[in-house]
């Protein structure tokens, strides 16, 4: 299996697996939420479901969580999809990301919920008009007025802050509440306080007919900021559990529990230990959704792969007969012609390479194996722009090398044609100085050093586009020729391009200087890094252009303990970012650390 050149089609044209000629966009996949289940998701969502309408609980809150990435959305809208068809239930989705900036999200999410509550009532009141039931049709408009008169009960920005004061006091101010709840309009009765709008809120929804049961789906709550996430949850406990509500809060739990710390901690409580028994008083029933496992992960890859070529019900249809072997115990959940002719030997055998080759951390949720799969593809349409036939399993051999070992892989970069040969052998042979996880990929087929010629050649271009990809521009002659001097050897010459650059400064500069960083990939990271510590002096307002280059992954993946030196002064927010990495190890980030002791601000 080969990708294509430029003059022929593309590796996306003509099919990474089959052979078929298919798009080009049809091999780069959306990371947004899925509205498909490919991970066997949908029964998580039917337990889910079923707990939110149980009878046994009068009101429910049910936390989703999972980490960026993990299905938490995708999980939601399955859950919805189900509520969905039960009649008796009304599902309101909110998504507080949606309103961050209505001043008040607090009030916006409380006004919400009424507001999906009534919409939901006037469109059964209109089918049952259709149908001529009097029932609900001749409720609705008494239940739309009073869920109006409800939503302006409530001032919105005094329950903000009584709902903070509660929040750091763990118990409810109910004289607090009694003002916020004050009636606006002066023709209103007036309120009663918290205990009031509740008794009202909850009269009217067991007075709904046909209705048992009103669901909210709050979706992104980890993303609003940490007073939002606070108010949200006031809201939902102070305001809307009453019987008949349930709540599904999709959310990562580590970083709610983190908002609500800095957010009790800001208003002046110091109440951070709190934070996770505040939690747990507003969700009862907290879900932690499954990471992928190896072989789910192959699963769910040969589903996307199957996605690519055939579309999506037949990606569903081999999701389905995994999720079945994943039930009965039957190991491995992908198999050849589980669904029809799909998936193939190939789908299966480049989804097991990908899986073997990748850390568990970096391929355990389904967004994490789908950038993985769209930078792949980018990089395949790339080579196969330049080099005819190249096999697509020692392609992904050496991207997962770059990807999952950015270190060795500078090494296999550093070495000429000959060493990179001979070190290739020395890890295929596994001595006692190869390190484990260099020898497992190494082992693994195909074997790279059968593929020398294909080596060189993805070598020669990973160290070249850098440059290429990270700069803002293509480089005019004369700051190529700059650029040549700021990597040669002498360091007179690179003193020399140097002050010019200081004393007489142009617009292309900056071009220079994103180059000039993302040269420390390869064999000229001797003379970058210097030039990189002398232009950063010289030239303070390039820094800002340095630095953005640095950050990117792929010069992240290079930077190892010798560079630590060059950086740790004008660029010592590179080395915290590198870091603060989940892929940094251990020792590399013992190294930082130590670095950045020895050279504090």
């Amino acid at each position: 299996m080969t990708i294509a050149s430029r003059e022929s089609p593309s590796w996306f044209e003509r099919g990474t697996f089959s052979g078929v000629f298919v798009g080009a966009s049809q091999y780069l996949f959306d990371d947004n939420p899925a509205t498909q289940d490919l991970t066997g998701l949908r029964t998580v969502a039917q337990t889910i479901a079923n707990v939110v309408v149980d009878e046994r609980f009068e009101t429910v809150t049910v936390g989703l969580n999972s980490p960026w990435g993990g299905g938490k959305s995708t999980a939601l809208n399955l859950v919805g999809v189900e509520l969905r068809s039960r009649p008796s239930t009304v599902v309101v989705e909110i998504d507080p990301w949606e309103f961050v900036d209505s001043g008040d999200p607090r009030g916006t999410l409380i006004a919400r919920v009424l507001e999906g509550i009534a919409v939901e009532i006037r469109l059964r009141a209109d089918n049952a008009r259709a149908k001529e039931e009097s029932k609900i049709a001749s409720f609705a408009q008494d239940a739309i007025d009073r869920l109006n008169a409800l939503r302006k009960r409530v001032s919105w920005s005094k329950v903000a802050q009584v709902a903070i004061k509660s929040a750091l006091t763990l118990t409810p101010d109910i004289s607090g509440m009694v003002d916020a709840l004050t009636p606006a309009p002066e023709a209103e009765t007036p309120a009663k306080g918290m205990r009031a709008f509740r008794e009202d809120f909850g009269a009217l929804l067991a007075e709904i007919p046909d209705i048992a049961r009103v669901v909210v789906l709050i979706d992104d709550l980890d993303r609003s900021l940490p007073d939002d996430v606070l108010g949200a949850l006031e809201a939902i406990k102070l305001f809307l559990s009453v019987k008949g509500m349930a709540f599904v809060i999709a959310a990562d739990d580590d970083f709610i529990r983190e908002s609500l710390r800095n957010a009790l901690d800001r208003n002046g409580g110091s109440r951070g230990q709190f934070a996770d028994r505040y939690t747990e008083k507003i969700v009862q029933l907290p879900f932690t959704l499954p990471r992928l496992a190896s072989q789910d992960a192959v699963a769910y890859l040969a589903a996307l792969f199957v996605q690519a070529e055939q579309g999506e019900a037949a990606a569903i249809a081999v999701a389905e007969r995994a999720t079945q072997r994943r039930a009965n115990g039957e190991v491995p959940y992908a198999v050849v012609n589980a669904a029809g002719d799909m998936p193939t030997e190939e789908h299966l055998r480049l989804a097991n390479q990908i899986v073997r080759g990748m850390s568990s951390s970096r391929r355990e949720t389904p967004r994490q194996l789908k950038r993985f799969l769209n930078n792949f593809a980018v990089r395949a349409e790339m080579l196969g722009a330049q080099f005819d036939g190249f096999p697509i399993d020692v392609l992904m051999k050496l991207w997962l090398l770059e990807q999952n070992y950015p270190h060795y892989f500078r090494d296999l970069v550093g070495a000429s044609a000959d060493g990179r040969a001979k070190l290739l052998r020395a890890w295929e042979e596994g001595s006692d100085t190869t390190p484990v996880e260099i020898a497992s990929w190494a082992q693994e087929a195909p074997a790279a050093s059968l593929a020398a010629e294909w080596v060189d050649r993805y070598v020669s271009f990973a160290t070249a586009v850098v440059a290429t990809l990270q700069s803002s521009a293509a480089l005019d002659a004369a700051q190529a020729a700059l650029l040549a001097e700021l990597l040669d050897v002498s360091e007179l010459t690179r003193t020399g391009a140097i002050r010019r650059m200081q004393d007489a400064p142009t617009t292309g500069d900056e071009d220079v200087a994103r180059h000039l960083a993302t040269a420390i990939v390869g064999d000229r990271e001797s003379a970058a890094l210097p030039s990189l510590q002398a232009l950063a002096h010289a030239r303070p307002d390039l820094k800002q252009f340095i630095v953005e280059s640095l950050m990117d992954d792929y010069v992240l993946n290079a930077i190892g303990a010798e560079h630590l030196p060059w950086l740790s002064g004008p660029f010592r927010e590179v080395l915290l970012a590198l870091r603060d990495r989940d892929s940094t190890t251990e020792d590399l980030r013992t190294a930082i650390n130590e670095e950045l002791q020895e050279n504090p601000l």
